[in-house]
């Protein structure tokens, strides 16, 4: 499903974001990459949906060298991909339900389709009563999850999440964390950076990065 090999990302300061990186993810598993600010977790996810492209190595997804690919080829890929970014950006002049129906339009749905997914999606993280409300009038949890329901609606090959926990207590980090981890049942591959490294749910395998490097990949303990 996803490979990195050797690969190095820097952006032209005295330190690298990424230093000789080595991964195999398949496809349905989940991974957690833990590690403090500036650890290169960021980095790492802009890699896999082609928002970066390493300095060395090689990203591969499905198999397809990311550098390689055309503009349309990349487009076809991240329309596969579902992304929970760490500011979540929101259109904060639209309803819950037309942030995740835009993601249903881009991809050329028809309206039954449409309303058919945004309602699974909004349903799946109990947004369902708040569709209509624009995401200023929800709490930051509830913001989240409908970030998590626009990642999701298209039901992606691979979900990338950056941060999905920050600002949130325990209780709702928990929450959230346990909603990506399920999406894995539905196919999806799954991967989320989080500081968190006690907050990790299940036996998921995560991924320690410290300066740029994995110095840990290791099956978590059972929560």
């Amino acid at each position: 499903m996803i490979q990195m090999i050797h690969v190095s990302k820097s952006f032209g300061g005295d330190t690298p974001a990424l230093v000789d990186v080595n991964l195999h993810v398949g496809k349905g598993e989940v991974v957690f990459l833990t590690g403090p600010t500036g650890a290169g977790k960021t980095t790492l996810l802009r890699l896999l949906y082609g928002d970066e492209i390493p300095t060395a190595g090689q990203v591969l997804v499905e198999g397809k060298n990311l550098a390689r690919l055309s503009d349309a080829e990349l487009l076809s890929l991240r329309k596969r991909i579902g992304i929970v970014f760490e500011d979540l950006r929101l259109l904060r002049d639209r309803s819950a339900y037309e942030n995740v129906a835009l993601i249903c339009r881009l991809l050329g749905h028809s309206v039954n389709e449409e309303r058919r997914a945004v309602a699974q999606a909004l349903a799946l993280v109990d947004l369902t009563s708040k569709a209509h409300l624009p995401p200023s009038s929800l709490s930051g949890g509830e913001r989240q999850r409908l970030a998590i329901a626009r990642a999701l609606v298209h039901e992606p090959l691979l979900l990338l999440a950056d941060e999905p926990t920050c600002h949130l207590d325990c209780e709702q980090s928990r929450w959230v964390l346990e909603l990506l981890e399920g999406t894995c049942l539905r196919g999806t591959t799954v991967i989320v950076a989080t500081q968190d490294e006690n907050s990790t749910p299940g036996r998921n395998r995560q991924i320690r990065l410290r300066g740029g490097r994995i110095v840990e990949d290791r099956i978590a303990a059972s929560g």
